[in-house]
């Protein structure tokens, strides 16, 4: 017998408070959030969530970000965009 699911109701916003996790700034780091998620008209919590999720998905860390970091991402750019375009000409070999 297969265990029935239970139906899911909308989540209340007082539960939904609760369900975030809070993270101390700096002063200085509360400042360029508010100025940089402004800037990108999003709210704070998603430019958080996406810069959070940049540094983890490039392994970069964020307390050294600097020309040579950006210049890694970029060569991996450039490496995959060889890569393709390699893997679409030997598809078109295939004749």
């Amino acid at each position: 017998m297969e265990p029935t699911e239970k139906p899911t109701q909308p989540v209340k916003e007082s539960k939904r408070r609760e369900l975030r996790k809070a993270a101390q700034l700096t002063p200085e780091a509360h400042d360029q959030l508010n100025k940089a998620s402004r800037k990108l008209k999003l709210s704070r919590q998603d430019y958080a969530s996406a810069a959070i999720g940049y540094f983890a998905e490039t392994d970069l860390d964020p307390r050294k970000v600097s020309k040579a970091s950006l210049a890694k991402v970029e060569q991996r750019v450039v490496q995959e965009t060889y890569d393709v375009r390699e893997h679409n000409a030997n598809i078109g070999n295939r004749h």
